[in-house]
């Protein structure tokens, strides 16, 4: 992750330093990958706060929502951000690939044997009469 310039205007400038803005919105990434979910919101919320940089904000609010599993949200803020003009941008390009991965994910999950949905569905073999 790229460091935000200092911004005098930011009022999180005036009480937390450049470091500690980026330490935060790592661990929101890294909190929402281990279900503290609650906090990532808390934290997404606050990125225009945190990170003074428009587009490097954009990119760490899609890869937040991808990380909370919001994929439809983040699919759209996505899109949002390459109708803008920043399509040329490679974290586009990884975004795009994370949130296919995790659609790919939730899908094989759905078709799991395991998961719920099936396994409810679906009947024991027939016992044999003698």
């Amino acid at each position: 992750m790229t460091r935000a310039d200092r911004v005098p205007s930011n009022a999180a400038d005036s009480w937390l330093d450049a470091s500690i803005r980026q330490i935060v919105v790592e661990l929101a990434l890294a909190g929402a990958h281990h279900g503290m979910h609650s906090q990532a919101h808390v934290i997404l919320n606050a990125l225009p706060s945190l990170v003074t940089d428009r587009e490097t904000r954009q990119w760490l609010h899609s890869a937040l929502l991808i990380a909370l599993g919001d994929t439809r949200a983040a699919r759209a803020h996505l899109a949002k951000i390459v109708a803008a003009g920043h399509d040329a941008n490679p974290t586009g390009d990884v975004l795009a690939r994370w949130l296919d991965a995790m659609d790919a994910s939730q899908s094989a999950n759905a078709m799991s044997p395991t998961s719920p949905a099936l396994s409810s569905s679906s009947s024991p073999p027939p016992v044999p009469s003698s």
